[in-house]
């Protein structure tokens, strides 16, 4: 992706409010909560950016490479971005690094904060699962499986729960203070995204084939689910509004 362009839906009309390309590809995008500033990050470097009134402008560069996974946090203060198996922390005013979270072997592939923006919880191509304290920089709680490779995950408001993808189209529940695999189910597709709604009672996924689905929650051993086709590509991200 080449190209960063901001969106507005008021109602039901969703329209093109800014389209800029850019030389170098893109792998991550980040919209921080104000909707004044974007994350992106390019091959080189990874980019704050200003969303102004018709053009989007780069602000503050960081040296990170090929960054494939950025997050502000709920608040804004804070951001996350992954550098290959290391989470970097910045104050996204001051552009202080507060925080370096060492501990995954594999390429950080997500990362989410909790909703009081305390703790992240990340997984990795390792098979690892971790929960970590912002303020500490320290790992608290974990889950390893070392024969699966994660690729997203999403969090119950509470924080108890853990939902991860596997590359083997697998949904697994996780309670991270307990180390504990609650269930695995299998989706019979590989799904590319999970997320949960912010009252934590419904469950959508985005797939390779393009489709999304509301899954049975709580989350069964049947793993039932309604589909919806609505892309002819594989889904990269969804988004809970």
């Amino acid at each position: 992706m080449r190209t960063s362009q901001s969106l507005s839906h008021p109602l039901s009309r969703i329209s093109l409010d800014l389209h800029k390309e850019f030389p170098e590809e893109a792998y991550s995008v980040a919209l921080h909560p104000s909707g004044l500033f974007v994350l992106v990050g390019f091959s080189e470097k990874l980019r704050l950016m200003s969303l102004l009134i018709n053009d989007i402008r780069p602000y503050k560069e960081f040296l990170i490479r090929g960054c494939r996974e950025c997050s502000f946090s709920h608040g804004g203060h804070l951001f996350a971005a992954a550098n290959t198996n290391l989470i970097q922390i910045f104050s996204t005013f001051s552009f202080e690094n507060t925080a370096n979270l060492k501990g995954h072997n594999g390429k950080v592939r997500c990362i989410k904060w909790s909703q009081d923006d305390t703790q992240i919880v990340s997984c990795s191509m390792d098979g690892a699962v971790y929960e970590w304290g912002v303020l500490s920089g320290r790992r608290e709680n974990e889950c390893v499986v070392k024969s699966c490779s994660y690729t997203c995950l999403t969090l119950t408001p509470d924080l108890r729960t853990t939902f991860v993808v596997s590359t083997d189209s697998t949904l697994s529940e996780m309670i991270l203070t307990d180390s504990t695999v609650v269930r695995s189910v299998p989706t019979g597709d590989v799904l590319t995204e999970v997320v949960l709604s912010g009252s934590g009672r419904m469950l959508f996924a985005g797939s390779s084939s393009g489709s999304v689905r509301s899954l049975k929650f709580p989350l069964n051993e049947a793993g039932e689910f309604t589909e919806h086709q609505t892309h002819s590509a594989p889904i990269t991200r969804v988004s809970v509004v």
